[in-house]
Order: structure tokens, then C-alpha cells, then sequence
């Protein structure tokens, strides 16, 4: 079965959840939205707050999905995660980690890494 980079998105996104699930980590959000952009996990560690962008690329480009995250991506998704702390009355009170977490097809093979404070 072939997937749209929609579903190809979201599949990556529930695996990244269910990965950090079993690490411990909370769910705040999934695919959270403002007029600026989205983030694709919002998840708890312990207590800090951890903004999560899932990259995936299922084919052998020569480069690395997590290296899409670029320093506007990373700005856009710094000022989306300022709007929802702000929204839940946690800006200036809880700590925030950035992640990247990245899913490759590499001699057909599903590999992924996870980046920890990863900007």
C-alpha cells in the first residue's frame, strides 16, 4: 500500500509518539496549529515540555531527514511553541526542549534517530 505524504506524515507521527510513550513521556499534543505553523508532538518529560519535528524520507537522497529542519523551520517552530506555552499559562515557568526525530529507509531497512535538544 502506497501512502500520501499526508498518511506517510501521520503514520511517522503516531510512531514517534508511541516510541516516546514508552520512553515515559506524557502527550500534550499531536499536530498542534496556530496561524504561524504546526508542531507535530508536543510531549511532557518529566517537567519539561519537549516540541518534537518527525521527519521521514523513504528513499536514499543523499541526505538525512532531520537536516530539512533549517534555522527558519527551527525559528517558526520556536515561536509556535512560545504561543502554546503562553496558552497554557507555562511561558517563563516550565522548561522546553526542541527534538528532532527522523525515520529513513536505508537498504530497505526502517531506521530512526532520535535528536534530543536537538536546537
Amino acid at each position: 500500500m502506497r501512502m500520501n505524504r499526508r498518511e506517510k506524515g501521520t503514520f511517522y507521527e503516531k510512531k514517534s509518539v508511541s516510541y516516546l510513550q514508552d520512553l515515559g513521556y506524557q502527550l500534550c499534543a499531536l499536530n498542534y496549529r496556530t496561524r504561524v505553523g504546526e508542531i507535530d508532538v508536543i510531549v511532557k518529560d518529566r517537567d519539561t515540555f519537549v516540541f518534537v519535528e518527525v521527519k521521514s524520507l523513504l528513499a536514499d537522497l543523499g541526505f538525512r531527514p532531520s537536516e530539512r529542519v533549517d534555522h527558519r523551520k527551527q525559528q517558526k517552530i520556536r515561536t509556535v511553541a512560545m504561543q502554546y506555552m503562553i496558552g497554557i499559562d507555562q511561558y517563563e515557568k516550565s522548561p522546553m526542549r526542541f527534538d528532532v526525530i527522523e525515520w529513513q529507509l536505508i537498504r530497505g531497512k526502517e531506521e530512526f534517530q532520535h535528536y534530543i535538544n536537538a536546537f
